[in-house]
This record gives C-alpha cells, sequence and structure tokens, in this order.
C-alpha cells in the first residue's frame, strides 16, 4: 500500500476513534491512541493530530492538555464543557473541576450553583468526597471567590464573588427555593 494511503487510513483511523469515542460521552487519551495506531511517540501523535485539525479534514477535534494528559473529543458529539468536566475528573482535579462550574455559572447565566448537582450526572460525587472536596477549597487561595450559601431549606449553594454579588445570589437562592416548595 503507498504510503499517502497508509497515512489517509490511519487518519482516518484516528479521526473514527476519537469522534465514537466522544459520541459514547469518553474522551480518548494520547495513550490510548497509541496503543490503536502505528505512530511511536506522544510527540509524533500530537502533531499528527494538530495537522489533522489545520488541514480541516477534522476540525471537529479538540484537545484539553491535562496534568499528565492530552485528552481529545469531537465536537460534533461532545460539547467542549463537558469535556472540560471529563477531564478534570481524569486528572481527579476536582476543586478545579467545581470551581470552573461554579464560576461558569456565576458569569454565564448568572446564577448561584445548587451543591447537590455535583452528586449528578456527570459529576457523580458521593457526599462524603464532595464534602472533603469542599472542606479543602475554604483553605485554598484560589478558590477564595467561591462563596457558600444555605437556604433556610437547608439546600446549600455555591457561586463566585468575581462574578455574582452576594446580596443577588442570597436572593436568587431564596427565589429558588420558594418555587421548588410550592
Amino acid at each position: 500500500m503507498p504510503k499517502q494511503n497508509r497515512e489517509q487510513t490511519r487518519d482516518q483511523k484516528i479521526v473514527q476513534w476519537i469522534r465514537s469515542r466522544s459520541q459514547q460521552g469518553q474522551l480518548t487519551k494520547t495513550a490510548e491512541l497509541l496503543q490503536e495506531t502505528e505512530i511511536p511517540s506522544r510527540e509524533l501523535l500530537n502533531k499528527e493530530l494538530e495537522a489533522l485539525a489545520s488541514k480541516g479534514t477534522a476540525t471537529d477535534l479538540q484537545w484539553i492538555d491535562g496534568q499528565d494528559e492530552r485528552y481529545f473529543f469531537s465536537t460534533k458529539t461532545m460539547v467542549p464543557g463537558y469535556a472540560a468536566i471529563l477531564a478534570r475528573q481524569e486528572d481527579r482535579d476536582l476543586a478545579g473541576m467545581i470551581a470552573d462550574t461554579v464560576r461558569n455559572d456565576s458569569k454565564t447565566y448568572p446564577r448561584p450553583t445548587p451543591i447537590r448537582v455535583f452528586q449528578r450526572e456527570p459529576f457523580r460525587l458521593a457526599e462524603d468526597e464532595l464534602a472533603d472536596v469542599l472542606e479543602q477549597m475554604k483553605r485554598q487561595e484560589e478558590y477564595a471567590d467561591i462563596q457558600r450559601i444555605t437556604a433556610s431549606t437547608g439546600a446549600a449553594y455555591l457561586f463566585s464573588e468575581d462574578y455574582l454579588k452576594p446580596v443577588r445570589a442570597r436572593t436568587m437562592v431564596k427565589l429558588a427555593e420558594e418555587i421548588e416548595d410550592e
């Protein structure tokens, strides 16, 4: 088989593998791609994927650089925000994952984030694990903007003071809890 056809077939295999895993709600690690291809090193694989994206043949392929791994996904079936959550989970950067989510909610919507969402999909944190992470975050300067509000119903919420004023956050929590009680 001519070299160009082998490369095209390998490129197609890489693209299809990433797209397929993204469709299943999974990221693809560099290590997994190395096992599936004949590419001998991480550096060459990363260069090839960057070239594929820049050629225009796979513009939907994106990646997130984790602590020790690069994670690939397709924007055809996975939004970057969801991919970022999965990457933080893979890296076990739970505090960063929570902070990113709270900051995004506070900035984008703007609204406080119910703590209970971190026990559901896609986060899936156990109650004790979540409590431990939130306690650790209180002691870390990089999360000083993340504040907690507890409603009269006992429901706890988080918000970022960088994007949402405490008075507004409290009002929104109060309204949310009143509506849920009805």
